[in-house]
């Protein structure tokens, strides 16, 4: 029998047993974890163990990692969270990107969806 294939990972991506173990066994948890109670600093301590674990793979400081909770707030942070000047994305790019930032300048792609390398240049 075929096993069906997934390809919409710009909606979902199906989520690793480990990764869903550990999100279910932490989910569990009672607390807030900007509580100074017992079951605030309990999840507190998972939050901030995760954030240290992401730090040490990605070789950055547990500080500079920020957990959000999905793309669209990540893309929206990363685009509008920062002090640039300019911001250029591919014509191709998610409507979250796209819609993150007013003055967005959009490099325009081939008709296969290639971002135009000379188009960046004279950008």
């Amino acid at each position: 029998m075929n096993e069906p294939v997934y390809l919409d990972h710009n909606a979902t991506t199906p989520i690793r047993p480990e990764a869903q173990d550990a999100a279910t066994r932490v989910m569990a948890l009672l607390g807030n974890p900007s509580s100074v109670h017992r079951f605030g600093r309990d999840v507190r301590r998972h939050i901030e163990d995760a954030r240290e674990s992401v730090a040490a793979l990605v070789n950055a400081e547990p500080a500079d990692v920020v957990f959000t909770s999905g793309g669209t707030e990540a893309n929206n942070l990363a685009i509008r969270g920062g002090r640039r000047k300019r911001v250029l994305a591919s014509a191709v790019e998610h409507v979250s990107v796209l819609d993150a930032d007013a003055g967005l300048e959009l490099i325009p792609v081939n008709p296969n969806g290639v971002v135009d390398c000379a188009a960046i240049e004279a950008m």
